[in-house]
């Protein structure tokens, strides 16, 4: 796992959020490497000084907020298959390559 990589995973990291085999791989990359171990911790700085002020959320507004999140990403997912599939539809169907209308 390289640099960039980490660093986008850090905030999951800080969080909890990652699988057991993403953890221990952001682990060792981070006990490896100053660069990125001095941006975790500058997150948990932030993260730290995030909870200082941080709203007391019911878990209600934080399994709605997840569930619209699932379906969105889901909405999102079925848009770019629909597409795939207009653009199959337009390039064979409805406007075939010449070689295959000449079949």
């Amino acid at each position: 796992m390289n640099c960039r990589e980490v660093r986008e995973l850090i905030p999951l990291y800080l969080y909890g959020e990652l699988t057991f085999d993403q953890e221990e791989t952001v682990e060792r990359h981070l006990a490896q490497c100053p660069a990125c171990a001095a941006e975790r911790a500058r997150c948990e700085k932030l993260s730290s000084l995030l909870a200082q002020g941080e709203a007391d959320v019911s878990a209600e507004l934080l399994s709605r907020c997840r569930r619209d999140l699932a379906a969105a990403l889901e909405k999102e997912r079925k848009q770019r298959g629909l597409a795939v599939l207009r653009a199959f539809w337009w390039k064979w169907i409805l406007a075939p390559p010449a070689w295959f209308r000449c079949g």
